[in-house]
């Protein structure tokens, strides 16, 4: 049911968005203490760290295969109230169209069950820079990092 309800509110967001501009997405995530596979999954047990791991293993070639650059960052702390995020960290593609095509892709669908095994909470805010100078710096930087 919520991975349904971010589905929508996705769509509702891109639906808003030019989706020939660059797009990033900020992702803080906390982990369950044991990864929760379904027994169709056939995975071996691990810790939700660890099932991220495989997912971010896995998705990664999936992200840069559409221009994409994951910028990893482990969270320290939080400025203002709690610290509840184990990770943080952005994504840029080089438009909204490329992050369509990447979780539409079949084999994203075949490697997102280790992120829900993972998972315990998430936040994932899609962001659009309203410059589009900011934009095109940013797919600056990310092709002369390729």
């Amino acid at each position: 049911m919520r991975d349904d309800k971010a589905k929508g509110r996705a769509s509702e967001l891109l639906a808003q968005m030019d989706l020939d501009r660059p797009v990033a997405m900020l992702n803080l995530i906390r982990f369950r203490e044991r990864a929760e596979y379904s027994p169709a999954d056939g995975e071996e047990p691990c810790t939700g760290a660890q099932a991220y791991e495989r997912y971010r293993e896995l998705v990664t070639p999936l992200v840069e295969a559409v221009g994409g650059k994951p910028m990893l960052s482990r969270m320290q702390s939080m400025i203002g109230e709690g610290d509840e995020w184990d990770l943080s960290f952005l994504v840029f593609y080089p438009s909204g169209r490329a992050f369509l095509s990447m979780v539409n892709d079949p084999s994203y669908h075949a490697v997102s069950h280790h992120r829900q095994a993972a998972v315990a909470d998430s936040r994932a805010t899609l962001m659009q820079f309203d410059d589009p100078a900011v934009g095109q710096i940013v797919a600056e930087i990310m092709a002369s990092q390729s």
